[in-house]
């Protein structure tokens, strides 16, 4: 049997790794339109390789019902079988799972050289313009024949421009497959309050979404302030809730930040009170960076009783900017419909022996490792549902 991937991706990666790890009798070729092998690999967590997340559940995506089946393999399961392979993990406070010795490049290095190892054909710098069915199979560029094809090409979070491509766009469109519009998501939030005098400020905050007058999520995290957007991990969560709800359906939204989340609103406004009288209109310094602290006296203090103070610096609300364009997104949200394709396999329900996984398919998680988890689970699923063939 033959089987093609295409995308050197995280998923396309491990599925061929766990296919022929245990069915060693395939024939295996990955397409790659790049020079590079699993890129996404080496940029996650930073280059510290945030690969998994312990706290990985079907809610956690925007496709709950869907992801189910391809999530039976684990958090733990990929930490027993990464450490069955060599590599210890490590897991922080927030449940992020890393390598042990914290490089992506160890995940990435091991699924590179085992692949080459077990004799799988590169083709690099290598763009599929076409997948046509011929036979039982697929033709590949009008050229190589397979009997399996497995689209792995992610998405274009965070390929610049000029290098996009827009080749599995037309394969999907030729095979008259329906896609759900890319959004993009785990990216910043704009919003409507200018912030240019603490932008590059950070602070740890309770944030809440509110949409549509109802409160749509709540997190806790590290808030990076922008001169018209806020960033983050906390705030990426929240994006990710923005998406999935459909930005162009949602009439208003905001984010409500607790700027003090360990101090409750009676020891705060004790405090405050003795600040004001030891510090007079510096009272705020104490508790912020002195950017943050004279940008909140000046435009978010709207009333001085200490006790007023005190709800405003835990109840800061901004307006969400729901035309804002995010840059440097980390994911993109849509991408193939779940309609298409069967949840107990991930192959195509009208093209048998064509399967899909990893970011092309409309499924996101939040973030924190919960994306590249879908790929690894995903890449199983698909690997499995081959050697049932």
């Amino acid at each position: 049997m033959k089987v093609a991937y295409i995308g050197a991706g995280p998923m396309a990666l491990f599925s061929a790794h766990y296919l022929l790890s245990n069915k060693a009798d395939i024939q295996v070729h990955i397409y790659e339109k790049t020079s590079k092998i699993g890129r996404k690999i080496y940029s996650s967590g930073n280059g510290r390789g945030n690969i998994s997340n312990i706290n990985v559940a079907p809610q956690k995506y925007n496709h709950p019902d869907f992801v189910s089946s391809a999530l039976r393999f684990t958090p733990i399961d990929f930490i027993n079988y990464l450490q069955q392979n060599g590599i210890l993990t490590t897991i922080d406070e927030e449940g992020r799972v890393y390598p042990y010795g914290e490089a992506a490049a160890i995940i990435g290095d091991w699924l590179r050289d085992d692949l080459l190892a077990k004799k799988v054909v590169f083709h690099l710098d290598t763009e599929v313009i076409s997948v046509t069915p011929y036979k039982s199979g697929y033709q590949i560029n009008n050229d190589e024949y397979f009997d399996v094809v497995v689209f792995a090409t992610g998405s274009r979070a965070g390929i610049p421009q000029n290098q996009v491509s827009y080749g599995m766009s037309s394969i999907l469109k030729t095979l008259k497959l329906k896609t759900v519009e890319l959004i993009p998501t785990l990216a910043s939030i704009g919003v409507k309050q200018k912030l240019n005098p603490i932008d590059g400020r950070r602070l740890k905050a309770k944030v809440s979404l509110v949409i549509d007058q109802e409160p749509a999520y709540t997190t806790k995290g590290e808030v990076l302030f922008r001169a018209d957007a806020l960033s983050g991990i906390a705030i990426f969560e929240c994006s990710s809730i923005l998406t999935w709800k459909r930005i162009e359906k949602i009439g208003n939204a905001y984010i409500e930040l607790d700027l003090l989340p360990d101090v409750k609103d009676s020891e705060l406004t004790s405090f405050i009170s003795q600040a004001k009288k030891q510090a007079g209109t510096e009272y705020l310094r104490g508790l912020f960076h002195p950017d943050v602290a004279h940008f909140l006296s000046r435009h978010v203090i709207l009333k001085p009783d200490s006790k007023d103070i005190a709800y405003q610096l835990k109840h800061w609300r901004l307006l969400v900017d729901l035309g804002y364009v995010a840059e440097n997104n980390q994911v993109f949200s849509g991408g193939l419909a779940i309609e298409e394709i069967d949840s107990h396999t991930l192959q195509l329900k009208r093209f048998p022996h064509l399967f899909a996984g990893g970011e092309m398919v409309d499924v996101d998680g939040l973030c924190g490792g919960y994306n590249l988890h879908w790929a690894w689970s995903s890449g199983v699923l698909i690997a499995k549902s081959i050697s049932n063939i």
